[in-house]
């Protein structure tokens, strides 16, 4: 009798297990599609790889400006990103792209890869390193292309610093990162963030449902955490999924919090990705998040 109780409680967890792969792997094929079609350069089909309803998150291509600073500006209506599309296939298109590391959930997929791109002036073709994140919610089609060329060499060694002591090294700078996060603690988070980063994140102080916010530099991000913490007491941030490197960290969170205004609790989830740079101060944090759903 215990045995077959046991086996039933197996089956059924196998069968769980199976259903979030499918799930999982659902979300794949929406981004895997979406290259797919983007090598076509077919700017209608490209769009209708996109899913039939917002809100939708994109990343422009990156500008350095006069002062050799990078700014990273966002998208989130479809119109704009068609005309961001149509701006990008005139000037290079994407021969090919390869995944050298992948993380696959529920509700958007991670990959850090190169893409192969032709110019459009002189047909040059190059590889290049790039992290990108396609937050998808479970449905059909992408809710949005969040892109990061790479831009720096990555973290420094130090002298007799082997690579897997550097990654350890900013392991542990992302674990007080986020201890400062539990916390509320605005300036130990930034401790380790360069002076004109830029952060495009899902914005949980707006009330449009799955907007994004742009934030330039570390003092507007100081600005936003400290609007953030005025309005939520954290309870509890887990992490989900994290991959290390010596030039980016990838994270997924589970948040738990009480709002500030009437003590109601919510959770969410957030995936994001931040370059490093040589100092090891991130330089970029590009992520997403789900819906705020109540405790």
């Amino acid at each position: 009798m215990t045995s077959t109780v046991v086996r039933g409680d197996r089956l059924a967890a196998a069968a769980d297990q199976l259903r979030v792969a499918e799930q999982m792997l659902f979300a794949q094929q929406q981004s895997d599609h979406h290259i797919a079609i983007e090598i076509t350069e077919d700017i209608d089909n490209i769009i209708g790889t996109l899913a039939e309803e917002g809100p939708y998150a994109y990343t422009l291509m990156a500008e350095t400006l006069e002062d050799g600073q990078i700014r990273q500006r966002l998208v989130q209506s479809r119109d704009g990103i068609r005309e961001s599309y149509v701006d990008l296939h005139d000037a290079v298109g994407l021969r090919k792209w390869t995944s050298t590391t992948q993380f696959l959930s529920t509700w958007y997929n991670f990959h850090a890869g190169w893409a192969q791109v032709e110019s459009k002036t002189d047909g040059q073709r190059s590889d290049v390193e790039s992290l990108v994140l396609f937050p998808t919610m479970g449905t059909t089609g992408i809710t949005g292309e969040l892109f990061w060329l790479r831009a720096t060499t990555g973290g420094d060694r130090r002298e007799g610093q082997s690579v897997g002591e550097l990654r350890l090294e900013l392991l542990n700078d992302h674990d007080a990162y986020l201890d400062a996060a539990r916390a509320g603690d605005v300036d130990a988070m930034l401790a380790t963030t360069a002076t004109d980063a830029q952060v495009g994140i899902r914005d949980y102080l707006s009330d449009t449902p799955g907007s994004m916010v742009e934030l330039d530099g570390s003092a507007a991000a100081a600005d936003y955490l400290r609007k953030f913490f005025a309005a939520y007491r954290i309870e509890r941030i887990d992490v989900v999924q994290r991959h290390v490197e010596d030039w980016y960290v990838f994270a997924e969170l589970r948040w738990v919090l009480t709002s500030a205004a009437d003590g109601s609790r919510s959770t969410f989830l957030t995936a994001d990705y931040a370059e490093i740079g040589p100092d090891h101060k991130t330089i970029a944090r590009i992520g997403h998040g789900t819906e705020q759903v109540q405790l």
